[in-house]
């Protein structure tokens, strides 16, 4: 089943389908209900190229309860080819769906995993990148979830909800998203008792907190991070996306807080060796960042043996790379990284 003005390009017609589509499943039984949340899944993944992935990792193989494990796969799928405009009228429609408690609990967890992936959904698209609709209409689905649905059944999910909606709220390029992942986040703390310190967590990261993009990941990150919950997620994200982001003020400030955080992680040895190895490829965005991120672990680290791995290794970078698109910011990087090694 396809829902043709669910994919349509302009918003304004994706907004009123998914209204009228909720409307008109809550009309209808349980069963057809179920039918229409199922071909709303369906829509999600026609555009999905796995590779490397296995055809185990699509929704309708997994179990019906929620296991965190599930997530990683996901954030590994290949979404290039995936329309936003597809997703958006899709993630609208449940989010409908589920402000009128219409997801059907033999789905709740399939569309969850499903959200969990949409809310870091950003494509690059020539000189900048979309998606930020899809994230906003996932921390819809999200805030929705918090309000209808029985504590009990949040249960399983909440603190993989809770890392999540924290690694958007603070590290999200956008100032809109970063304040829906925060009312979201303060939904679910105050709906739910399984969050892990939720009401100090959410003093760190409310609306005016997460407003301003510097103090969001220099600020309201690192001090999210104290929580060994937390932790873990909001290193993964620093590391795997934002030192990597095409655009270059992502990439400073999520070095800075990824020097900020980095030092309370115990395999801090692991992090530093990877981000040595990330200056040897041949990608400017990864090289820029990686030794950005060196630089800052290396003001903010007190182990010598630690500071010693992280400014050794890193400095056979390739000439050709300083000649090519983006190679000013690598030879600047360049220069700030051997500051700090004389300074050693």
């Amino acid at each position: 089943m396809r829902y043709v003005s669910l994919l349509m390009q302009d918003s304004r017609v994706r907004f009123s389908a998914a209204k009228g589509l909720a409307r008109v499943a809550a009309k209808l039984p349980e069963d057809l209900r179920a039918q229409i949340v199922e071909a709303l899944l369906e829509q999600l993944t026609e555009h999905v190229r796995l590779g490397d992935i296995p055809p185990t990792a699509l929704m309708p193989e997994l179990p019906e309860t929620f296991d965190a494990a599930t997530i990683p796969p996901l954030d590994a799928l290949d979404l290039y080819a995936v329309s936003d405009c597809t997703w958006h009228g899709v993630f609208l429609a449940l989010a409908e769906c589920t402000r009128r408690a219409l997801i059907p609990t033999s789905l709740l967890c399939r569309t969850l995993y499903w959200v969990l992936c949409g809310l870091l959904f950003d494509l690059r698209r020539g000189a900048s990148s979309v998606g930020s609709n899809v994230r906003d209409a996932c921390c819809y689905v999200l805030w929705a979830m918090a309000r209808v649905r029985h504590i009990d059944t949040l249960a399983p999910c909440a603190l993989s909800v809770a890392q999540r909606l924290l690694v958007v709220a603070t590290l999200d390029r956008d100032v809109s998203i970063r304040r829906a992942a925060s009312a979201a986040f303060q939904e679910w703390v105050g709906r739910t008792p399984h969050i892990p310190h939720g009401i100090a967590v959410l003093r760190e990261t409310d609306f005016a907190a997460v407003g301003v993009r510097r103090n969001a990941y220099t600020v309201c990150a690192p001090r999210v991070a104290q929580y060994s919950e937390y932790r873990s997620a909001l290193l993964g994200h620093l590391q795997r996306i934002c030192l990597s982001y095409w655009d270059a003020d992502v990439r400073k400030l999520g070095a800075l807080a990824f020097g900020q955080t980095l030092p309370l992680e115990g395999s801090a040895h692991e992090a530093i060796v990877e981000l040595v190895a990330a200056t040897q490829t041949s990608d400017p965005n990864v090289v820029h960042g990686a030794l950005m991120a060196l630089v800052s672990v290396c003001n903010h680290i007190t182990n010598p043996a630690l500071a010693q791995v992280a400014l050794s290794g890193a400095l056979h970078i390739p000439p050709r790379l300083f000649f090519t698109p983006g190679g000013a910011m690598v030879l600047e990087a360049c220069l700030l990284y051997t500051s700090d090694a004389a300074d050693e």
